[in-house]
């Protein structure tokens, strides 16, 4: 696998407490780590009452939301993704972040 290969694979860099894109756990304002199947707090996914997504733990690139692909998404809009920050508005090539 090439090293283009593996950064594309990354994906966004998202937070492993809240789930969120933008942050990582370090800096995550969230009180309690959230399940990565359900996104609730009070439990982790191998306790998840909740079904089993096939999807759990993935952050779309296109919206930035759980559990979907960007081919999935219903999101409207082109909204741009960085690979890079993961924030929306710009790619990875244009992007100022130092992270």
């Amino acid at each position: 696998m090439s090293s283009q290969q593996r950064s594309f694979n990354r994906g966004p860099r998202s937070c492993y407490k809240c789930g969120q894109v933008g942050h990582i756990a370090a800096a995550c304002e969230q009180s309690e780590r959230l399940c990565y199947n359900c996104h609730q707090a009070g439990h982790e996914s191998n306790d998840c009452p909740e079904p089993k997504s096939k999807n759990a733990g993935v952050n779309c690139f296109k919206c930035g939301g759980p559990n979907h692909y960007a081919r999935d998404c219903k999101s409207s809009g082109d909204a741009k993704t960085c690979y890079n920050c993961g924030k929306v508005g710009h790619i990875a090539r244009d992007c100022t972040s130092s992270s």
